[in-house]
């Protein structure tokens, strides 16, 4: 799976790649409009439009016999007509299904590029980056080190004993590194198994947040990114740039067909 993910990474950043240059709210912006884009595209090339605007036409007239029938109480009428409505909301369905499976490949894509370019804060070089490794409540007490490396300080020490926490122990570092295009990789030795972390200070990537090693876990604290500053997030399923990204992404797709004249 991680391999599949690491494919789709690679190739989102061949295409949009670029938008790391722009401050992260345009980028935000921009990866709305292109899913928008991708959407309306995708349904024009892949559905019978003139099938679809003539639903369209039937059901706006229906909707008008389905009035009048209601006024003249015509109860047969009113049956006739929902029957046929239903009927032409399957047509509709049936031909609908195919621009969202098509859809599927480049809006997922987008999706793998924002979880690992959009999600978090990019740490810029001489930020304190914080690392955690989170080990089993046991190994309280145990000494962790960090391989010293050029390019990086630990200002409170690369050793670091592991204190207990509400879910085990843990034990912390606080990191300065300088700014450079090359991940640092922190080699992370003590108790449990070796464990590798990449840290990045471009200003533009961040390394994944997790990761697991067996019963350990290392964490990176990166601060969550809030599209504008002001939205937030509506569970951990629904992070901001979620949020922020369908706010943008629903109405651009709806205003999208008329532009278009799309059915």
């Amino acid at each position: 799976m991680q391999t599949v993910n690491d494919a789709c990474l690679w190739i989102a950043d061949l295409l949009l790649g670029w938008m790391l240059l722009l401050p992260r709210d345009a980028a935000l912006v921009a990866v709305a409009l292109l899913s928008a884009l991708v959407l309306t595209l995708v349904r024009l090339v892949s559905t019978d439009q003139d099938l679809l605007k003539r639903c369209a036409a039937d059901t706006r007239r229906l909707k008008q016999l389905l009035r009048e029938a209601r006024r003249r109480k015509d109860r047969q009428a009113r049956g006739r007509h929902r029957a046929t409505l239903q009927q032409i909301q399957m047509v509709k369905l049936r031909a609908e299904a195919r621009p969202l499976v098509l859809a599927l490949v480049p809006i997922a894509l987008l999706a793998v590029w924002c979880f690992s370019r959009l999600a978090y804060l990019a740490p810029q070089g001489g930020q304190v980056a914080v690392v955690e490794v989170r080990l089993a409540a046991d190994e309280a007490g145990s000494l962790l080190h960090i391989l010293p490396q050029a390019g990086l300080q630990a200002e409170d020490g690369w050793i670091r004993r592991a204190e207990p926490a509400d879910d085990g122990a843990v034990a912390r570092w606080r990191l300065r590194a300088e700014a450079r295009g090359e991940p640092y990789v922190l080699t992370i030795r003590g108790a449990g198994p070796v464990c590798t972390k990449q840290l990045i200070a471009d200003g533009r990537h961040y390394a994944p947040p997790l990761e697991y090693f067996g019963d350990v876990d290392v964490r990176l604290a990166l601060e969550e990114y809030r599209p504008f500053g002001v939205v937030g997030g509506l569970s951990a399923a629904l992070p901001p740039w979620i949020v922020g990204y369908l706010i943008l992404v629903l109405p651009l797709s709806v205003i999208g067909k008329p532009l278009l004249r799309i059915a």
